[in-house]
């Protein structure tokens, strides 16, 4: 009990410590951007923008990671330390058209400039957002990608970190990132479940997840680690799991040899498992407000602002299902010294 104590301690004052830093950064920074307007170059003022976002939201890494994904990726290697003021529209319209085959890629591009921009006109260091005369990049068009059932079962066949949490990701239909942030201390094994925190969620709302005891026995089979997390990276385990890319290259040639790309198998992603386990629940009998109450999907309308049923129960007999389902996709296990 002193250790887990220790723990929540040490990394609430890291929280705490990080947000004073952020705040102090973009205190400077905002000084000296402000005797030098004109000067402004788009990756520095865009870390101060991104620092921001962090200082107001805290810990909530999912949306600090969405602002800083397509500025690393796209932005910075080609506007680099250019003059803000010397992006034009013509310069946003030519990157967004070299990135016109990726659809998700291109709307974040102009999302992230779009914000930024917006943020830096309002602190007078451009003057106008180039980005308000661009039509917005069309929504990428939704997958619709399910496992099937020879993939659920080669997923199982899988020895890896990463394997294990997509296994967990389609028997508890939540997100990679909160899975890969999970802490020992958020689960209680004896009641079968994993309580997130908001900040664990992309909702930003807590999340109580039931667990299933083939979840359960996941988990279980998974090494202890002396820092707090489950999947943790680093000094054996005191950072959370963020190999996601270089995990899913390695769970497919792992699963379907170094020749997948060109064979186009394992062409399924992490978050079509929990697509997948939506589905498996929907096999089971398991009604739309049940499963929407375990990925915590809100519902839509003013009805949503009064519906407050925590559907703990429901949300308990939804994982039961998928489980159900997964153990008659699984192979029988055969006894072996019986005569």
């Amino acid at each position: 009990m002193g250790t887990r104590i220790g723990w929540a301690s040490a990394l609430s004052a890291i929280a705490v410590v990080s947000t004073w830093c952020a705040r102090t950064f973009c205190w400077r920074e905002a000084s000296r951007l402000a005797g030098g307007r004109c000067s402004a170059r788009f990756s520095l003022t865009g870390r101060l923008w991104r620092r921001k976002l962090w200082a107001r939201l805290g810990f909530k890494r999912a949306a600090v990671f969405v602002a800083r994904k397509p500025a690393v990726t796209h932005l910075i290697p080609r506007f680099g330390d250019r003059p803000i003021r010397t992006i034009e529209r013509a310069d946003i319209v030519t990157l967004l058209d070299a990135l016109g085959t990726h659809p998700a890629r291109r709307r974040a591009a102009y999302s992230y400039l779009r914000h930024f921009f917006q943020w830096a006109l309002e602190r007078d260091l451009v003057d106008h957002n180039p980005c308000l005369a661009i039509r917005s990049p069309r929504l990428a068009a939704s997958r619709d990608r399910v496992l099937t059932d020879d993939e659920i079962r080669a997923l199982w066949q899988a020895d890896s970190v990463f394997a294990h949490i997509n296994c967990l990701s389609l028997l508890t239909a939540q997100r990679r990132g909160s899975i890969g942030q999970m802490r020992r201390d958020q689960i209680d094994f004896a009641a079968r479940l994993w309580s997130i925190p908001a900040a664990g969620m992309k909702s930003g709302r807590a999340h109580d997840v039931p667990l299933s005891d083939l979840a359960i026995a996941e988990l279980s089979a998974i090494p202890a680690l002396s820092g707090p997390y489950v999947f943790g990276v680093g000094s054996d385990g005191w950072k959370p799991y963020g190999g996601a890319s270089n995990g899913m290259d390695g769970l497919r040639t792992q699963l379907y040899g170094k020749d997948w790309r060109e064979t186009g198998q394992g062409d399924w992603r992490t978050h079509d498992l929990r697509r997948t386990a939506v589905t498996l629940a929907q096999r089971e009998g398991c009604s739309i407000e049940e499963i929407r109450a375990l990925t915590q999907h809100r519902i839509p309308g003013v009805i949503g602002v009064y519906a407050r049923h925590a559907y703990t129960q429901e949300k308990r007999e939804v994982v039961n299902a998928i489980a159900r389902r997964v153990l008659l996709i699984l192979p029988v296990p055969t006894e072996t010294g019986s005569s």
